[in-house]
């Protein structure tokens, strides 16, 4: 079985295209048409169920934190609530899930092939300090408001100090913060052979093939 981390690095540049493709690139872009669905569903045995629906933030609700110590993170994080304030009304974020009666917040960031060129702790914290979501208490969802219990953050590879992060966001936001990787939970699925997951692979598989036979005019 091929390792899942080496699924989007193994197809190397295309020989025969008349301009130049990163097939990699290709494999990164349409996984990430579907991978939610797989981390949502997944989820499931965590305990957590997904409501349909995206949540919205709305940035008047949502307030700056206090920065007696001058703490960089925080600060970034006042920096880009106040620049959404004044240029955006709200955003949507990836989903909204039940546990325990409490309402936990998704956001997903799969970017299996662009680092950016900075190293995994680096590039998520990087992204999360500009993050001002992070700030919320309730979010809109279907037209209810609902107070947040915590937030979940899935992340393509586990990386060095992953948890420090995790205790350090839950401190500053005064919510649990957790992170979820996808690769680990791809590892899950193809040992596991979930039926909903093989099922959810072979109709975007079917999808794919269907779509390449038009092309090539078999059909």
């Amino acid at each position: 079985m091929i390792d899942t981390l080496k699924i989007f690095n193994s197809a190397g540049k295309s020989k025969k295209s008349i301009i130049p493709t990163d097939l990699d690139s290709i494999r990164s872009t349409l996984f990430g048409k579907f991978y939610e669905g797989i981390i949502a569903k997944w989820l499931k045995k965590e305990g957590y169920e997904h409501l349909q629906g995206k949540p919205c933030v709305y940035w008047k609700d949502t307030q700056p934190l206090s920065n007696p110590s001058n703490d960089v993170f925080i600060d970034s994080l006042n920096k880009s609530l106040k620049q959404k304030k004044n240029n955006n009304i709200r955003t949507n974020l990836d989903g909204l899930f039940k546990k325990d009666g409490g309402f936990y917040l998704w956001e997903a960031k799969n970017w299996a092939k662009w680092d950016e060129g900075k190293y995994r702790e680096i590039q998520v914290e990087d992204l999360l300090r500009n993050s001002p979501w992070l700030l919320s208490k309730k979010v809109k969802h279907n037209g209810e408001d609902k107070k947040i219990n915590g937030i979940l953050f899935s992340w393509w590879q586990k990386f060095d100090k992953y948890e420090k992060i995790e205790q350090n966001i839950s401190q500053i936001i005064k919510l649990p913060f957790k992170f979820y990787f996808t690769s680990d939970i791809i590892d899950d699925c193809k040992k596991e052979k979930y039926d909903w997951y093989q099922e959810l692979i072979n109709e975007q598989k079917e999808n794919i093939e269907e779509f390449f036979k038009e092309l090539l005019g078999e059909k």
